[in-house]
């Protein structure tokens, strides 16, 4: 690899840019999660670059939806800002697309992913939902299928 050609990153910045919770009571959260099916988390992931600037901004979007009811009882955007040293080489200049290699946007993925688990987990302390929602330990294979998707869903 040239010199030139090197990408490193480190991240910049972490933070929500949406939070939004339905209003429940801790029975009503109790009653959501002991029925089988009644709750769908969809995880969808945006990655968003400047390379005038050498960042890269990896947003977690957390959907936690009532099936039966058909509503949102949490809705999440947790944000991970990364600099990265070189990002300003690997732009394709005719097509102004940055040719990012699939091994480090899995890295930045998966650094986003737990990033996003603990924001959710301390936005979620003091909140009916504490005890009951934690975004799952994703593995490595479904951070890669995301990658090409765009989302990850569980019932």
């Amino acid at each position: 690899m040239d010199k030139k050609d090197f990408l490193g990153y480190k991240v910049d910045n972490i933070y929500t840019s949406f939070f939004q919770l339905k209003d429940l009571k801790k029975e009503e959260v109790k009653e959501l999660f002991t029925i089988k099916d009644r709750l769908e988390l969809t995880i969808r992931i945006a990655f968003i670059a400047d390379y005038n600037n050498g960042t890269m901004n990896v947003g977690v979007v957390i959907m936690l939806t009532d099936r039966e009811k058909h509503e949102s009882v949490l809705h999440h955007v947790v944000n991970t800002t990364f600099g990265i040293l070189g990002l300003n080489t690997i732009l394709d200049t005719e097509t102004q697309e940055l040719k990012i290699p699939k091994e480090m946007m899995l890295s930045l993925l998966s650094i986003s992913f737990s990033h996003a688990r603990a924001v959710s987990i301390t936005s979620l302390g003091n909140t009916p939902l504490n005890g009951y929602f934690v975004l799952p330990v994703v593995g490595v294979n479904t951070l890669k299928e995301s990658l090409e998707t765009g989302q990850m869903n569980f019932k």
